[in-house]
């Protein structure tokens, strides 16, 4: 059965994810990463657009457009890398960014990048801890 769906109505995809803030707490240099599960609570397909980090030192790994169903989830992985050479010893504060729309909406190839943006939502995921370097 195909999914309908109009600008129009602007009703909005939901993401929801099991937390938005993960707190590392102290960590050594190295690569640390976290999981983040986002779970589908709209009534139509939802697909990932896009997962971007705050910084260079973060890189989220997803399956980029992943058709992800009424009640099913995903998991976006938010890998932070302190050995890069722009981090800092100390308190750090980075987020990833994810981007998403109806899946009827953005594979829509008769609506314009515009109208599509009308229902595209985001999500920010957030990763705090303190680097000891020792």
């Amino acid at each position: 059965m195909e999914q309908r769906i109009t600008t129009n109505s602007l009703v909005k995809p939901k993401l929801k994810a099991d937390n938005t803030e993960h707190d590392f707490g102290n960590i050594t240099p190295g690569v640390h990463t976290h999981n983040f599960l986002l779970t589908n609570v709209s009534d139509k397909d939802i697909v990932i657009l896009l997962a971007k980090a705050s910084c260079g030192c973060t890189s989220p790994t997803y399956e980029q457009g992943k058709v992800i169903k009424p009640e099913e989830s995903t998991v976006i992985t938010a890998r932070y890398n302190t050995d890069s050479p722009s981090v800092q010893n100390g308190v750090f504060n980075k987020s990833v960014t994810v981007k998403y729309n109806y899946h009827v909406i953005d594979s829509n190839k008769s609506l314009t990048p515009s109208q599509k943006h009308l229902t595209e939502q985001a999500i920010i995921l957030h990763f705090k801890g303190k680097i000891n370097r020792s």
